[in-house]
This record gives structure tokens, C-alpha cells and sequence, in this order.
């Protein structure tokens, strides 16, 4: 056995190092390089080398993964570099840049993980892992977790039926296809073939949901800063501003007994005047000032004209670049996905769908090519989705948010329950927040619910915490006063109805969706605030976004409301 071990690590770097990258986890890993010191040496060495191979295997979509968490930190180092110039503290140096490109997260340099990253990645992908739980169970409001079972940290406690009946209808026109083909009964082969591209199938559909909620964090990232920056320059009304709309969201609840009856009605507490002044910490903020409004509208990213000036370095260059990556990465995953085992000759099949496919080429929209770019737009939507869910389980008690994030952490407070915070950023928070979910999957099973404050960027002067500014609120407001409406179909054309409005400029995830939608695709498509169109919202919420691109490219027509050309047409 000595002499067995000795052999193995007698053998070259470079091969012992590729054993270990060919761990199919991480778990795996540290196991064997525990077993003897000079394999551990070799990890201190060249982890970074092998740290993302070993994520590859482990993780779907680990490269997506690593772009969200290198793109949130760079988000929280400037906001709070931001804070602390503001607050007149000490601030790194040199400071942080103020932009960060898509391209350069993970280009060819700066591929590989620290040990650092991969540990941030494995708890990213643990909380989107609650997320689409959240997102499912118990009242089904998306179709995603169901697409994610083979590689969840909580699966679903029982199967989808939603999913089960595809996956019925989809055998059901296998074995219809099946009993076409003269020689393709009982043979055990193509059988195992047929099993093999099933799971090849489920896990390229895996990776594609994972990725598409790390391209929707990495997104936000990016774009979050820019709505910051206006409540951050030397003049008096951004100091205004922001000093106005300054919170503090705590991290833990205190056993102060006013405390306890303002956030638990259950709770043995004292209900007097202070506990009433507690309550009130909670309600809506001030409203806006004319000059405040007059400032804000200055900029591109509270204010569409502005935006559609595309100035150089602007909001609409920033859209640009991050949806030209993602499209470019999409088209490239099309022409690198091998194509599916055409149907042998024999049985005549073959011959039969290649006419079929020809003769039916004219009724699509879009080539397979441009359809891949838009499914990947439809992707990030079906996302965001989820997080829309998400909060509405947490914001599910009928008082602001504030106190709605107190009751939930004074319950998990009182049952003992520990956390784990996960930076993440959100267009709707508009900054870093930390995601802070119960740290273990039994806790979660019976506490699956955790709220996401945004992130805290150290103390004043004082040792006090820093409050945070929160320009959700300041957008609510904005939309009320000034509400630049993108225009309604009216009655009848989305199945609608028209006293329902919605809005651009302000809001990152819906400007960012529909410019891009609009201006590479010329496609116009209902994206509102609880859905008015039935096609969309059952499109969405289903997921089928993440169908292969040439049933994608089919369904488009069926989401679409018109496409912005001349001789505009209505589908």
C-alpha cells in the first residue's frame, strides 16, 4: 500500500494536478488532498489553477456564478466608497473604479477562481437554490426549481405535476414517433441512447435557468451605481436627498421591550407613546421637493429623454454592452450545441421532418441565430420572475417593508434560528443587499422565508452603523409625480385593461428589457407590473423561455404584442 502511494505521488505536477481538477466537487477535493501533505502543499500552491475546473464540474454554470459574485463585490466596494466620501471617513486607495465593463469579469485573464470566489459562488448558488424553492413551494407562482432537481441544495418535497406533465406529453410524442419506425422497437441501445440525451437535455436545461439568474445578478450589479451616483455629487440637493431617504436596517432584533411590541403583537411588550413613535419609524418616507424632482430629472437613468440621447458613457451604452455580451454568448452557445441524432434513413422519418422544417422555415419570425438572442432577453425576464415571487412571500404582511423585515427577523430571532447573509444585488433594491437566509437547509425547511436589507457599509465617526440611502423609495415617489408612460395599447389589443399604466425610466429592469428588446430585435413586448396580458404571463411564469431554441423560436409569436417597424404588425 506504501509502495502504491508512494508511485502516485511520485508522478508529475502536471498530472497530479489534473487529478484533482477532476474532482467532481469540492467536498471531493479536500478529501484528497487531505490524505497526505504533499497533495496539500500542491492545493496552497495551485489552487487557483484548479479551483474552476473543479467548479465546472460541481456547479451549473459556475463561470456565470463567478461573474455575479465579481460584479456584486465591485458594486459594494463603490457604494461604499461612496458612503464614506460623503460621511467625510476614510475611503481605500486608490479608490474603487466607478465603472465596471461585462468584459472584463471574467475574460480570458482573470478566469480562474480564488478559493476566496468559489466559496462566495457556493453560497450564491445556495440562495438561488431558496430562491426558486421559494419561488415554487408551497403555491406555485414560477416553473423553475422544477427545472433544477438534479443539481438543487433543497429539492422540491414533491414532484412538480406541472413538470411531470410535459415530461408525459413529451414520451407520449416519443413513443408516437417511436411506433412510426419499423426497426426501432426493443432495442436496448438506442433505448440507453434516448436515456443518455434525456439527462444530456435536462442538464444543458439546467445550466441555461442557473446561468440565467447569474446573468441577472451580474446585470444589476453592473447598472446599480449609476443609480446611486446621483445622491452622491457636492450638490446640496443630493445631500438632501440623501440624507432624507437614509435608513438603518438592522441585522439583528434587540430584547428591548418597545422593540417587541412594535414588530410582534404576540410578543410581551409595553404599548405607550414610545412604542407608537417606534411604529412610526416605519411609515413612508417624506415626500419629494419641486427642486429635488427638477434635480433628479437631470439624469439618464430617472429621466428617458435624457436616456435616449445616448451620450457617451451613458445608461443606454451601458445597456449596449452588457446585451451585446449576453446575445454574442448566446448565438455562440447555438453554434457550439451539437445538433440533436437526426432519425435513421430507414424507417423514413428523416427525410419527412428536413421538409417539413423547409417547407415551415418562412412562417418564423427570426432565424435560429437571432431567436437564440432573444430567448437569452426572455431568460433574464422569466428570472426576474422569481424574485418578484420571492419578495412577495416576504412582503406578504400588510405593513411597509421596513417593519415587514423586523417581524421577520425578530420571528427567526426568537426561534433560534441562524443566519447566513449572501451579497446580492437586485434592480428593484437598486444596491448590494445581503441575502439573509436561515444558514442551514433544516432551518430553512421550517423558516423559508429570510429578507434581503440592503448591504451596510460600515460605521460613522461614532461607531454607529452607516444608515443606507434608499432610492426605491425615491423612485416610488418619482413615478407618482412625474410618470413618463411608455404608452398603452388600450382595451382589447393585450386582452387588457388600459387605466393600467406602466413605466420606463427609473426602473433598470424594465428600461434595460424593453430598450434592448426594442432596439435589436424591434420587438414591443407586455412587460407590466401584474402582468394584463394572459400569453406573456403564462409564457413567463412557466418558464418556457428555457425551451430549446427552435421550440423558442415557434412560441415567440404567441408573446409578442407587436413588432416596432414600419407597417407595424399586430400578433
Amino acid at each position: 500500500m506504501h509502495q502504491q502511494t508512494s508511485l502516485f505521488l511520485n508522478l508529475p505536477t502536471e498530472v497530479l494536478i489534473g487529478i484533482i481538477r477532476s474532482c467532481s466537487n469540492f467536498k471531493q477535493a479536500l478529501s484528497l488532498i487531505a490524505t497526505c501533505k504533499h497533495l496539500y502543499l500542491l492545493w496552497k500552491t495551485f489552487s487557483t489553477s484548479m479551483v474552476s475546473y473543479i467548479g465546472r464540474n460541481a456547479i451549473p454554470a459556475f463561470d456565470d456564478a463567478l461573474m455575479a459574485v465579481r460584479a456584486t463585490e465591485h458594486a459594494a466596494a463603490y457604494y461604499t466608497h461612496l458612503v464614506h466620501v460623503a460621511k467625510g471617513l476614510a475611503t481605500i486607495s486608490p479608490p474603487p473604479p466607478s465603472r465596471v465593463s461585462i468584459n472584463t469579469l471574467i475574460s480570458n485573464g482573470a478566469a480562474k477562481a480564488s478559493v476566496y470566489e468559489a466559496k462566495k459562488v457556493l453560497e450564491l448558488k445556495l440562495f438561488v437554490d431558496y430562491s426558486f424553492y421559494l419561488s415554487h413551494h408551497p403555491t406555485t407562482a414560477t416553473h423553475l426549481a422544477c427545472l433544477t432537481q438534479k443539481s438543487t441544495s433543497i429539492p422540491l418535497p414533491t414532484e412538480c405535476v406541472y413538470r411531470r406533465q410535459e415530461l408525459e406529453r413529451a414520451m407520449e410524442d416519443a413513443c408516437t414517433h417511436k411506433s412510426t419506425s419499423a426497426n426501432a422497437s426493443d432495442d436496448p441501445e438506442k433505448e440507453e441512447e434516448t436515456i443518455q440525451r434525456d439527462d444530456e437535455e435536462e442538464r444543458y436545461l439546467e445550466s441555461l435557468v442557473y446561468a440565467g439568474m447569474y446573468n441577472f445578478f451580474t446585470l444589476s450589479a453592473i447598472l446599480t451605481n449609476r443609480y446611486y451616483e446621483p445622491f452622491f455629487t457636492k450638490n446640496c440637493i443630493a445631500t438632501s436627498l440623501r440624507e432624507g431617504y437614509e435608513i438603518f436596517w438592522p441585522r439583528e432584533v434587540s430584547n428591548d421591550p418597545y422593540i417587541a411590541a412594535a414588530v410582534d403583537s404576540g410578543a410581551p411588550g409595553i404599548i405607550d407613546e414610545n412604542t407608537e413613535r417606534l411604529r412610526e419609524y416605519y411609515l413612508p418616507m417624506r415626500q419629494l421637493r419641486d427642486e429635488e424632482v427638477e434635480y433628479l430629472m437631470e439624469w439618464d437613468v430617472f429621466n428617458k429623454s435624457k436616456f435616449r440621447e445616448m451620450r457617451q458613457g451613458g445608461l443606454a451604452e451601458a445597456f449596449d454592452e452588457v446585451a451585446t455580451y449576453l446575445c454574442d454568448r448566446a448565438k455562440n452557445r447555438i453554434k457550439n450545441r451539437p445538433a440533436k441524432k437526426p432519425t435513421t434513413p430507414e424507417n423514413g422519418t428523416q427525410k419527412q421532418e428536413q421538409k417539413v422544417d423547409e417547407e415551415g422555415e418562412g412562417e418564423y419570425l427570426f432565424d435560429i441565430s437571432t431567436a437564440a438572442e432573444i430567448q437569452q432577453m426572455m431568460i433574464l425576464n422569466n428570472c426576474y420572475e422569481v424574485w418578484m415571487r420571492m419578495r412577495e412571500r416576504m412582503d406578504s404582511l400588510v405593513e411597509p417593508v421596513r417593519l415587514t423585515h423586523e417581524k421577520l427577523l425578530y420571528a427567526l430571532n426568537r426561534d433560534d434560528i441562524s443566519l447566513t447573509t449572501i451579497p446580492v444585488v437586485f434592480h428593484a433594491i437598486y444596491g448590494v443587499g445581503d441575502a439573509m437566509m436561515p444558514s442551514t437547509i433544516e432551518d430553512f425547511r421550517t423558516h423559508s422565508y429570510g429578507p434581503v436589507p440592503p448591504n451596510l457599509q460600515g460605521h460613522d465617526s461614532n461607531g454607529q452603523p452607516l444608515k443606507h440611502t434608499e432610492v426605491s423609495d425615491v423612485i416610488y415617489q418619482l413615478i407618482g409625480k412625474v410618470g413618463q408612460e411608455l404608452g398603452d395599447p388600450g382595451p382589447g389589443e393585450d386582452g387588457g385593461d388600459a387605466v393600467r399604466r406602466y413605466f420606463e425610466f427609473g426602473w433598470s429592469e424594465y428600461a434595460f428589457w424593453e430598450w434592448i428588446m426594442k432596439r435589436r430585435f424591434g420587438m414591443r413586448v407586455n412587460w407590466k407590473w401584474a402582468y394584463v396580458d394572459n400569453r406573456y404571463d403564462d409564457f413567463v411564469r412557466h418558464g418556457r423561455a428555457f425551451g430549446g431554441v427552435e421550440q423558442f423560436r415557434k412560441a415567440i409569436p404567441g408573446v409578442v404584442v407587436r413588432l416596432d417597424e414600419e407597417g407595424t404588425d399586430q400578433l
